[in-house]
């Protein structure tokens, strides 16, 4: 969160899980933040741990998802928080739309761009394979998609790279 701009007020977070990220940008930088995710379970466990936290002024966690067709009702904010979830778009929701641009890049870049015209502020992170089947080389992950959310709209300032998975250690490249 520290190469974010202090300005931000606002957020959204689509796929939350428990709401680590949500409720870490409530409780440090007191951004009111509207979340989603799919798993009605977590959803309503990430209410609880904000009401726990004092924080259910500040965060609720919807238990639904967000497709394509959704993006336009979703509320307006200064950033929106998208990690590790757009790669299951055509297995896990949008199968339809993914197949009807033709391919999973081509789609993706339909809805960053959508994204990018109701967002300012993107913190992303994606995955790269869908049920065992790669969107794109894992060696070119970095460039395919720097390239991907700069045609959607976005400029990328940082890239974080993990460095150590077992207490997730981020690095940021500029």
């Amino acid at each position: 969160f520290k190469a974010l701009p202090t300005t931000i007020k606002t957020a959204v977070e689509i796929g939350s899980s428990l709401g680590y990220f949500s409720l870490m940008l409530s409780h440090n930088r007191g951004v009111n933040v509207t979340a989603f995710e799919p798993v009605i379970e977590y959803a309503e466990l990430s209410n609880i741990l904000a009401s726990l936290g004092n924080l259910e002024e500040k965060t609720y966690f919807h238990g639904t998802g967000v497709t394509l067709r959704d993006i336009s009702q979703l509320p307006d904010s200064d950033l929106l928080v998208s990690l590790n979830v757009l790669h299951h778009a055509g297995n896990f929701y949008d199968s339809e739309e993914v197949k009807a641009y033709g391919s999973w890049l081509e789609y993706a870049n339909v809805y960053l761009t959508k994204i990018s015209e109701k967002f300012p502020f993107l913190i992303f992170q994606c995955g790269n394979s869908a049920r065992g089947i790669a969107h794109f080389e894992g060696e070119q992950a970095v460039d395919v998609l720097v390239e991907l959310l700069e045609s959607s709209g976005y400029l990328v300032r940082n890239v974080g790279v993990i460095e150590n998975p077992s207490n997730i250690t981020y690095s940021s490249y500029s």
